[in-house]
Formats: C-alpha cells, structure tokens, sequence
C-alpha cells in the first residue's frame, strides 16, 4: 500500500545528517521505523538518517514517491534575477522553468539561502537525486546546469565551490513504432483535429514543443515545406510537409479556420498545451491496441528511422530534426534494423 502524505527530506549540517519530516501518523512511524540507522532527534523532532545511498533507498523502498527534498511549510523564494538573465540569454521556457525549479529544490534540500550553500551540501544534494530510483540520469545533468548556472553567473561563486563529477547519460534506444503502428494510429484518430496534429508531428519529424506552438503561415502548401520557427537551441529550420497531409490539412483550415495558432487551445489566443497533445496521443494509441511503451514524441523517432531505413542519408535526416550535432542523428543508425535483417543468421544457415 503506497504512502498518501509527504516525507521531507533535508540536510541537517548541525548533525551532518539526513533530516526525515511527515506529518504523525501510526503507519510512517511503522514505515520509519524499517529504516536501518534512524535515530529519532528529540530536539528538532525529526528523524535522522545517516548519509548514504543505503540509507537514501531505504527511505525510497519505505515511502516511494511520497519522499521529496524540503522542509514542511517551506516558502518558495523569488528567483528574479535568474529568471531575467534565462531570459535575455533566450532560453526556452521549459528549460527556464527547470532551472529555477532545481535551484528552488537545493534550497529546500538544504534549508538555506542560495548564497550560504556550501560543497558538500551540494555534493549530498546529488547524493540525494543520484539514489532517487524515480530520477533519471538526464534530470540530474539538467540540475547540475541550473545550479552552476545560477551559483556561478548569478552569485560568482566559481571559486567557492566544487560541483561532484556529471553522471553518465543512459544510452537507452527509443521506442521505435512501425509504419503500420504509425498508419493505425492515423486511422484511429476520428477527431480531425488530433488526426492532422499527429500527422504533422509524424510526416515533418516535429517536436511537440514545436508543433503546438505552429502558425498557420509557417505551413507552405505551394512548396510542400514547414517553417520550424525558434525550435530546441532557439533556431529555426524548414521541413517537409507531406502531399497526404495537405489535403487533411485543407479539411481542417476549412473546418476550423485558425487565427494565431494552427492548433488553438480552449482559451482565446492561447495554443494547444504539450501535455494536451500527450493526451491526444495517448488516447488514440490505446485505441489503436499499441501496448509499446511510447509517447508522441516516439512518432518523432518514426519518421526518422523510417527515413534512414529507405535510404536517406543521415546528414538531411539530421537537417530536417534540427538537430546540432549528428552524433544525435547517429542514434536512430542503432535502432534502425534495416541491415540487421539483412544478415543471415547462423542457425538459418542450413535451413
């Protein structure tokens, strides 16, 4: 049975401990009391952990997804000045909220101000997020970005500080769909709406940041060509835009005559959110009977994988993904089984 009321975590400098905090209830005191190491500290009225990872996953293995880093009755803290440098730096949105959102986090985790926080809390902060099972090794390189970012170009305090080593990035292959899986998915989308916006994604190779946030002027039927406007690293990029998805997307500018966005949110002058369009394809991949472990995002991964597996070359796949480097393109050459099916397979060889 998982655990309804949250657990907080923190640094206790005083006692060089881990600092456990819930509200009193008999079956936390029962889950706490399965922790090897906890000492209940009369005078702050709190559980103390020894600092280590078996300590961190005994904690996880109690409490679940109940245990975040902070202090009960925490305020938030206002994060102006990395806020306006994010911004004049033009970075996305998205990235500007995970960077005040890992600052806020090591506030709470270590119950000082930004300026006060020495290495070693910060060094047990990583501790914390590295033995989180929940927390992956890219969120934890993002939170390494953000708080250098604001320690050391906000607060100066290159000097004062020692940051643990980054850790190494999960090589996991994606999810890769069929094209039959990706004409199902088309097909179960009854909604003309939901079916031009999982055309586009899949046929243009867009990002859902990207396709939520489309013009209707950023589409160029006469050249068959899409304008990625400002796109992941704020740069923009053309893309093809497929002769099946015009004439569906004839249907829906005549339907639905969008104004500012192509696809329009329920609030006036507002576009269709990220994690509506999730929902969209969720819904029509449950629908099409698809158990694969995808995401919209995974139509992304489709349509390049399906462009290498005809023959083009990596180099336009990388152009038209937009993506900086081609060691990034150079994924989809691992997921593609293109040449795989191509060798004979000993056991077949007398066959």
């Amino acid at each position: 049975m998982s655990y309804r009321d949250w657990v907080f975590l923190s640094y206790d400098a005083v006692n060089h401990a881990l600092r456990v905090e819930f509200p009193y209830n008999a079956d936390g005191v029962r889950r706490i009391r399965e922790v090897p190491g906890r000492v209940w500290d009369s005078e702050s009225k709190a559980w103390l952990l020894p600092i280590t990872v078996a300590s961190i996953e005994a904690l996880e293995s109690q409490f679940g997804a109940a245990v975040r880093p902070g202090r009960p009755d925490q305020q938030k803290r206002s994060w102006d000045a990395l806020h306006q440098e994010l911004i004049r730096r033009k970075y996305s949105p998205r990235t500007i909220r995970a960077y005040i959102h890992y600052n806020q986090l090591l506030v709470n985790f270590c119950d000082r101000e930004p300026q006060h926080i020495d290495s070693e809390a910060i060094r047990l902060f990583f501790l914390v997020l590295s033995a989180r099972s929940t927390v992956s090794s890219s969120a934890i390189n993002v939170a390494h970005s953000a708080i250098r970012f604001y320690q050391f170009q906000i607060l100066r305090r290159r000097r004062q500080l020692q940051f643990p080593v980054r850790p190494k990035l999960d090589k996991k292959l994606p999810s890769i769909l069929s094209l039959e899986e990706v004409r199902s998915i088309l097909q179960h989308a009854k909604n003309l709406k939901h079916r031009t916006l999982l055309a586009l994604v899949y046929s243009a190779g867009l990002r859902v940041s990207e396709v939520v946030t489309l013009k209707p002027e950023d589409i160029d039927i006469s050249r068959r060509m899409i304008r990625v406007r400002a796109g992941k690293g704020r740069k923009d990029r053309m893309t093809l835009l497929s002769q099946r998805v015009v004439t569906t997307l004839h249907e829906y500018l005549k339907l639905y005559r969008p104004i500012v966005w192509l696809f329009e949110g329920q609030q006036p002058g507002t576009h269709l959110s990220q994690r509506s369009a999730q929902k969209i394809f969720e819904r029509i991949k449950n629908r099409a009977g698809i158990n694969k472990h995808v995401t919209i995002h995974s139509l992304r991964h489709a349509f390049a994988t399906h462009l290498l597996e005809s023959g083009v070359d990596l180099r336009y796949i990388q152009a038209l993904l937009g993506h900086a480097s081609p060691r990034t393109t150079q994924i989809y050459t691992h997921v593609s089984n293109v040449h795989l099916r191509k060798i004979l397979n000993p056991l077949d060889q007398d066959l």
